[in-house]
């Protein structure tokens, strides 16, 4: 699953800019030299100029081939994946099912959740329909993140992310 961020806000794709109402203050501490709210840090909590590199996720999706995510690429997937949620109409206290597998996109959907002030609702994949149906109308679920391999077993009733693809 790749999120297309410019397809999801409307405008082009590959956008990472984050949307104007998420600021900073909003998503919690900053470090003003790298504005990062990973860490207090930084990303990669590392020194010097590179720490921007340093490998957050090695992505096991396709175990053929590896994907090292460094945490500059990582917080910007957080950060587009929330100023798409907010284009969207996602607001704060809303609540976002995530519905797929392990990996970086995975992470990315939760925690550009939490940046958006969303709520991240993690679904658990193994579960049959009727579960995950009634759980997203308990949640009262406003979007549902969810990856190819488990388009069957969706709740039909709430909105997909249909920007994301293989």
């Amino acid at each position: 699953m790749r999120i297309n961020v410019g397809a999801l806000v409307g405008g082009t794709t590959g956008g990472t800019t984050p949307h104007p109402t998420l600021s900073p203050e909003g998503r919690g501490t900053t470090n003003p030299t790298t504005n990062s709210t990973l860490s207090p840090q930084g990303r990669g909590q590392g020194e010097g100029r590179f720490k921007n590199d340093r490998v957050a996720i090695v992505d096991l999706s396709r175990p053929a081939t590896p994907r090292e995510v460094s945490y500059a690429e990582l917080d910007a997937g957080c950060d587009a994946v929330a100023a798409g949620l907010v284009a969207r109409g996602i607001t704060r206290g809303d609540r976002v099912g995530i519905l797929a597998l392990n990996r970086t996109e995975y992470v990315e959907a939760l925690y550009g959740t939490m940046r958006a002030g969303a709520i991240p609702v993690p679904l658990n994949i193994k579960l049959p329909a009727e579960a995950l149906a009634f759980i997203a109308r308990d949640a009262d679920l406003k979007l549902i993140f969810r990856d190819p391999a488990h388009k069957w077993v969706a709740p039909p009733d709430v909105p997909v992310c249909r920007r994301c693809s293989t």
